[in-house]
Order: C-alpha cells, then sequence, then structure tokens
C-alpha cells in the first residue's frame, strides 16, 4: 500500500481493554430527515444558479437515509425484534497499513474481512467504534454505534473498510470483497458535496455534522484513497476504469475545495479551521468545546498532502508557502505541555516545538474550549476533564515543516494568485 494512503493508526490498541460490548441495548428511534430538512435552509441562501445541484444532493442523501431504515425495519420486523443488539464498541479500529496482501488470504485475514464486509452499511459506508477484526454482524445487530446515523468518514471510517476489502479481494480471489470495496467507493462518491467537500456524516445528519470535515484527517483520507484509486497503486489495481476516472474527477474537485477553505490574512493563505460552513467556506464551530479557529493539526496534514501533488497548479503553490510560514510563526519553542498536574506549559528546553491545537481568527493567540460553549484564552480555565480528554497542544505540524524547504526549491512562490 502507497504511504500516501494516509490510515496512520496501528493495530496495537485492540487490547482487551477497548474490546468492550455496551451492557445495555441500543434503541432503535429512527432517524428523522432533519439532516436534508437542515440542508434544504442552506440551500435557499446559495446563488441561484448552484441550488439545483444542491437540491439533487439532499435528494440523494434522504433517499438514501430512507432505504437505509426500511432495511433495517425489515429486519427487525423478520427477526421479531423492537430493539437492535449493540454492536462491539472499539476505541478506535486501528488497521495497520503495512500488513501484507497475503496476510488476508490467512484465516486471520479473512475472517477480519468477512468481519468487515459484514457492518458495511445498506447505503455502503461504514461506522465509527465499531470492533470489526474478528466478529461479524449478527442479523439485528446495530451497524454502528450511534442508532441509524451509521456511515461516516470519522476517525478513519470507511476509508480504512474499503482499503481492507481491496487487499481481500487482491489476496483471495473473491468477487464479493472486490464488489464491497467498489459500493464503499461509490458510497464516498456520492457523499461528496457539489463545491467538492464532504460532510463528517452521509446521509446528512444536521448540525455541526454537515459541515466540511477536515478534523481527524477526515476529507484527507478520502482524498488519498482516490488518489491511489485513479492511479490504480496498490492495492487498487484492477478496479473498474470508470470507477477510477470518476475518482480522479472527484480529487480534483476535492483538492479545489480544500485551496478554496483555506483561510487568508491580507490576501496570505494562513490554514484551516477542523471544520468550514457549506456555503461561506469559513472555519465553522464542531463541537461545543471545538471552538471557530485555525487549526494546526488539520493544517499540517493538509500541507503535507498538498506538498505531494505532481505539479501543482499556482494557487496550491502559493497556499503552501502561505500555510507553512503561518506554522512556522506560531510554534512555540522551549516548552512542554503539563497535562496531568498544572496543564499549562512549562520550560522544557531541548524539545520539539509545539503547537496549540486551534488559534483565534483575529489574534492568532491560542484558544481552548469547554462544555459550557464558552472560548478562553488559557488552558487553565477549562474544566479538568477537558483538559485531561482533548489534545490542546500538538507536535505533528514539525514534520510537515520538515519537507516544506525542498519543496519549495522546486516550487517557488512566484507573485499572487489572480483574484486575491
Amino acid at each position: 500500500m502507497s504511504p500516501s494512503l494516509q490510515i496512520h493508526l496501528l493495530r496495537g490498541c485492540t487490547c482487551g481493554a477497548l474490546l468492550l460490548l455496551a451492557c445495555c441495548s441500543v434503541a432503535p428511534s429512527k432517524a428523522t430527515a432533519a439532516g436534508a430538512s437542515q440542508l434544504l435552509k442552506r440551500i435557499a441562501e446559495f446563488p441561484e444558479a448552484e441550488r439545483a445541484s444542491w437540491r439533487a444532493y439532499a435528494t440523494r442523501s434522504e433517499d438514501l437515509r430512507r432505504a437505509d431504515n426500511a432495511f433495517i425495519d425489515a429486519e427487525l420486523e423478520q427477526l421479531g425484534l423492537t430493539e437492535f443488539t449493540p454492536a462491539p464498541f472499539i476505541e478506535e479500529f486501528n488497521f495497520d497499513p503495512t500488513l501484507p496482501r497475503e496476510w488476508f488470504a490467512s484465516a486471520e485475514g479473512r475472517a477480519m474481512a468477512d468481519a468487515v464486509l459484514s457492518y458495511q452499511a445498506p447505503c455502503g459506508g461504514w461506522a465509527k467504534h465499531v470492533d470489526m477484526w474478528t466478529q461479524a454482524r449478527e442479523p439485528g445487530q446495530a451497524f454502528g454505534r450511534d442508532g441509524r446515523r451509521i456511515a461516516t468518514i470519522d476517525n478513519d471510517a470507511t476509508s480504512s473498510q474499503v482499503a481492507i476489502l481491496a487487499l481481500a479481494w487482491g489476496a483471495t480471489g473473491e468477487a464479493r470483497y472486490r464488489e464491497a470495496a467498489i459500493r464503499g467507493v461509490r458510497y464516498l462518491l456520492d457523499a461528496q458535496y457539489p463545491n467538492g467537500g464532504w460532510p463528517q456524516f452521509y446521509p446528512v445528519q444536521g448540525n455541526y455534522h454537515d459541515n466540511i470535515t477536515f478534523n481527524d484527517n477526515a476529507i484527507l483520507n478520502v482524498l488519498s484513497l482516490l488518489r491511489e484509486l485513479e492511479a490504480a497503486r496498490h492495492p487498487f489495481e484492477g478496479f473498474p476504469d470508470d470507477l477510477r476516472e470518476e475518482a480522479g474527477r472527484a480529487l480534483r474537485r476535492g483538492i479545489e475545495c480544500v485551496v478554496a477553505c483555506c483561510v487568508k490574512v491580507d490576501g496570505v493563505p494562513v490554514g484551516w479551521g477542523q471544520q468550514h460552513d457549506i456555503l461561506t467556506l469559513a472555519p465553522a464551530k464542531g463541537r461545543k468545546f471545538e471552538p471557530i479557529g485555525l487549526c494546526s493539526a488539520e493544517t499540517a496534514s493538509l500541507l503535507a498532502f498538498l506538498m505531494t501533488l505532481e505539479d501543482p497548479a499556482p494557487e496550491v503553490v502559493q497556499v503552501v508557502h502561505g500555510t507553512a510560514a503561518w506554522l512556522s510563526a506560531t510554534a512555540i519553542h522551549g516548552k512542554v505541555w503539563d497535562r496531568e498536574s498544572s496543564g499549562d506549559l512549562c520550560d522544557g528546553h531541548g524539545t520539539e516545538p509545539l503547537w496549540a491545537r486551534l488559534y483565534d481568527l483575529e489574534t492568532n493567540c491560542p484558544i481552548f474550549g469547554d462544555r459550557d460553549g464558552n472560548v478562553y484564552t488559557t488552558i487553565g480555565e477549562i474544566s479538568e476533564e477537558r483538559r485531561m480528554g482533548y489534545g490542546w497542544y500538538v507536535t505533528g505540524p514539525q514534520a510537515a515543516l520538515d519537507c516544506v524547504e525542498k519543496w519549495r526549491v522546486r516550487h517557488p512562490l512566484r507573485g499572487t494568485v489572480s483574484g486575491d
């Protein structure tokens, strides 16, 4: 598998402590049409020329939601059940992308591929936080942990499962794995917004879930998969040519959306938020403790991806130069994050640079959030639960910056892009 297929999690976390089954049943409360309804309200704000494509998207999403619910209702009725049995919980579905294709021909590999295939939702995608290592889904069992809010690209979901099934097909030659992988790809293609972005969940669910979601590399994972598929690189050799062509078109639209979402200050690109509004493309609020701001981790990941593009467009070159400069300027040197005692930064000479996770759009200073929905300027102001339960400081951006200098030599900045 190409290193650019960005599924970075390792299998080591599948310890017994994470293989938990919920002790209570999952209520089968039906997902409403709230997601499509909220989207339709936003569509009225779009330029008239764009509304038809967005209405078609909302219609497809609602049709898919109804089909999901019809499948689930029919299965429960056939079994005489009124409630789902719970899906097995896992904090992270940690797929090791370095597993050799041949491993999937083993009994253990086939068991995993079969479990993954069994949890494919009727819409073609997969849920997050579900243990799919060995336990296949049983009839009447929930597809995910959120009732009928199932398929998502969050937490490496769907992109990981598509890659697994492609590997399983290559190892075994069994067409069912290939067919399921293709269904997963078509789910990703169908979920793409008319503007090139992707929501966190599809069918759409409303609220922050509908934002263009860069958080946790959600869109980045999709773009990386589409690039490997278009190029027919491992593990996507032998996939249909028409699917590869569609993947290429979606990839380019996705990159255009990434560039369009990049926040500019005085005409200079600086970075991305965790989520962006589908209409304005401006950074948007996520959960209550995730305020609007520039996000260092997601900016670094998108920067690293853009630097891997061959023959980048002038707009991409400008974005890479600008975001790299912003990350360099916001790095915190000589400090370590003492999360467990004071929760603040302490002197730590000789340590790697730190970045706050979020920076205020106006002041460019670190900001922090809490479950009360307020925004704070020091980490000591937030609750211990949020201080301990969220990554407010990160070190990852340095890896992207380490690659910038060589890239700059090959792609010097040549003035500004027209329209700035």
